[in-house]
């Protein structure tokens, strides 16, 4: 029920992916812009339950902490081919790893 109103809460969060077999866990978070959307695994995945304000709070806490993740993984593969960079992280996080790069040459 709540699928429609994470665009409206998160400003990142177009809609999230529920486990299939239990319907309360929420495994990864999805924004759409243009014609191409990024997907966003959280790990651990949130369980949805009890009031939903605290397990909000939890999602937008394990979105930070999972992109934080991402960031460290990125910042590992700083030696790879920039394309490869480019096609294997989220936008943002790609664009961090082409300022990463550019500030280290400089």
């Amino acid at each position: 029920m709540v699928q429609d109103d994470f665009e409206k809460l998160f400003d990142a969060i177009h809609r999230v992916t529920f486990d299939t077999t239990d319907r309360r866990l929420i495994l990864s978070i999805h924004q759409m812009f243009g014609g191409s959307e990024e997907i966003v695994e959280l790990e651990p995945p949130v369980k949805c339950e009890g009031n939903i304000e605290d397990w909000l709070l939890v999602v937008e806490a394990e979105m930070q902490r999972s992109m934080r993740s991402i960031c460290a993984s990125l910042s590992r593969d700083l030696g790879d081919p920039l394309m490869d960079i480019v096609e294997r992280y989220q936008s943002q996080v790609a664009l961090l790893g082409i300022q990463m790069i550019w500030c280290t040459k400089v």
